[in-house]
């Protein structure tokens, strides 16, 4: 284990060391922020915007609806106008449309409602206005059939069905929370498996590039040396990675202070139905189903799978690595049999947020190179203690397998120059006695 070790130090501490690991460590967390409040600020600014209509209701069935909103200001005009002009009034008049609606609206069949203007609604814009018109000639509807309009409206709103699950303490919001911290852990182990498997593979082009594994490959065992470069390498990544945790962490909690229209923007995306009471109600109800949730057990499995997915990625990329030269095409023919299952997992596991107990979510989430991705999905809502215990040895496994594997691959074909190289003749150096 020391020619492991002293591997793995030397690949960490000449990549640690680089100026590029530094730049991309501090600039890749400001970027990412930045872009965050430029989306903020956008929508904080945009939501103050509202458009200016002119209303001409001939049939005088929704007179008493346009009042301001906060998408909208009416003015409602009194006198008529020709059919023909109803455009080029709005715009000699500076409003941003003109909504027309006819003498001969029916409100069963509601027909003729027309909206002029040079400029097309957005659709958030689109469905606010039709359900104004909508919700009033529902109204109106009412009151012609002698129906309570105020007692409908009580019993829209009051009836609201929870089915209580008293054995396992699960409701509705758990579930949506539930769903939510699924996607999270696995977009999140999606991309650093993604991203940082690359880098491994890019460090072992890099090295055989400059000849030094010439010299190491004939005084190491294969498996010392491949483990040695993949925890190494590995120990980098994850070095940038949790320092990204930080410093992003560091920035959204300044987030406020750096950008004024954050609360504003915050409003913006809380649905427009719901008061600010009610929202503030959803907050607690979240947090509260959180403490219900075995948080701990979720961070310390996912923290697990992270690593064990990280590594047995790793290897898999490091042994394409060392079978190419700086031929692009050759390292994305070769790494399509890697990313493919990282994706499929990836589908796999939306799939297994939403119904964790299927049989194919229940096979992935223990089969090796789809569990990092599915298993953590399946974490916030239990998982048997034999699946996960079956599930991280195979994990385990195959990291040390797929270790091996790399090895043998690594000590033919980081001497190999120029050749192209095929996934049938990696498995044969993977697999001839020597």
């Amino acid at each position: 284990m020391r020619a492991t070790w002293l591997i793995l130090k030397k690949e960490y501490l000449t990549r640690v060391r680089k100026k590029s690991f530094i730049i991309i460590t501090i600039v890749a967390p400001l970027l990412f922020m930045g872009f965050i409040a430029l989306e903020i600020f956008i929508i904080g600014g945009g939501a103050q915007q509202k458009l200016h209509i002119a209303v001409l209701d001939n049939s005088h069935l929704l007179d008493t609806v346009w009042k301001d909103r906060e998408q909208f200001r009416f003015t409602v005009l009194h006198h008529p106008l020709d059919h023909d002009s109803l455009l080029a009034y709005a715009a000699e008049h500076g409003y941003n449309g003109l909504l027309y609606i006819p003498d001969t609206l029916n409100v069963e069949h509601p027909g003729g409602i027309q909206y002029y203007s040079q400029k097309k609604l957005s659709l958030d814009n689109y469905v606010a206005l039709k359900n104004i018109i909508e919700e009033s000639l529902q109204h109106i509807r009412f009151n012609q059939l002698h129906l309570n309009v105020a007692l409908i409206d009580s019993v829209r709103k009051n009836i609201q069905v929870n089915i209580d699950q008293p054995i396992t303490q699960a409701s509705e919001l758990q579930a949506g929370v539930a769903i939510a911290i699924s996607m999270i852990c696995g977009i999140l182990i999606y991309f650093v498996l993604i991203f940082f498997g690359v880098a491994v593979m890019r460090g072992v082009m890099e090295e055989k590039m400059n000849r030094i594994a010439e010299v190491i490959v004939s005084s190491v065992k294969p498996f010392q040396l491949m483990l040695g470069k993949i925890l190494g390498i590995a120990t980098v990544g994850l070095t940038q990675f949790f320092i990204w945790l930080i410093l992003l962490l560091i920035l959204w909690s300044g987030l406020h202070q750096l950008i004024p229209s954050m609360d504003t923007a915050s409003q913006v995306m809380t649905p427009s139905t719901m008061p600010a009471n009610e929202s503030m109600q959803l907050t607690q109800s979240v947090l509260a189903e959180l403490t219900q949730m075995p948080i701990l057990e979720i961070i310390v499995f996912f923290i697990v799978y992270f690593l064990g997915g990280y590594f047995l990625y790793a290897s898999l990329f490091a042994a394409v690595g060392s079978v190419v030269d700086q031929e692009a095409t050759d390292a994305q023919q070769l790494t399509l049999p890697i990313t493919l299952p990282i994706i499929i997992s990836f589908l796999i596991a939306i799939q297994a947020a939403r119904n964790p107990d299927s049989p194919l979510a229940v096979f992935t989430s223990i089969f090796p190179l789809s569990s990092p991705l599915v298993m953590v999905a399946r974490l916030p809502y239990g998982v048997p203690w034999w699946q996960l215990g079956l599930s991280l040895i195979l994990l385990i496994a195959s990291f040390l397998f797929t270790t091996w594997l790399a090895g043998r691959i690594y000590r033919t074909g980081i001497l190999l120059y120029g050749k192209k190289v095929t996934l049938r003749e990696m498995m044969r150096w993977a697999f001839r006695s020597r």
